[in-house]
């Protein structure tokens, strides 16, 4: 059996947390998740929507909305789309590949008449995380 002396163990979990990401993409892969998604939970201000544009109208105050996706695998990883409850809230600039412990920022298309919660499912060809959701909360008005 292989025992780790305990010095070590600090400097085995500074270099995981470097090599994934953080320390919260770190524990996913230890846990052997293949991929993190970032939000879980993304709220957009109804005040900001815009007619069939993607993003918000006011880019200052507002940046435009945005998931992403961190691989935590050694090797490319395939996100073949993406399922939406709503037409009002589209992932764009998918399929896509993600290098190894690389990230892909996801723009999303908001439509004007969004309102409510809304779920975005995204899909990876990882056996361990072939499913990952987001909840987009619309508020205001």
């Amino acid at each position: 059996m292989w025992v780790v002396p305990p010095a070590i163990i600090p400097s085995l979990a500074i270099v995981t947390a470097w090599r994934t990401g953080g320390v919260t993409a770190a524990r996913m892969w230890l846990h052997g998740q293949a991929v993190q998604l970032e939000p879980t939970v993304l709220v957009v201000p109804v005040e900001i929507l815009a007619p069939d544009q993607t993003g918000p109208m006011n880019v200052v105050d507002y940046p435009a909305p945005f998931v992403t996706l961190r691989n935590l695998q050694g090797k490319p990883l395939q996100v073949l789309g993406a399922k939406e409850s709503c037409a009002c809230a589209t992932a764009t600039s998918l399929p896509a590949t993600i290098e190894p412990f690389g990230t892909l920022r996801i723009p999303l298309r908001l439509s004007e008449t969004a309102r409510g919660t809304q779920t975005l499912t995204f899909f990876t060809d990882a056996p361990t995380t072939p499913r990952l959701t987001c909840r987009v909360e619309f508020r205001g008005e």
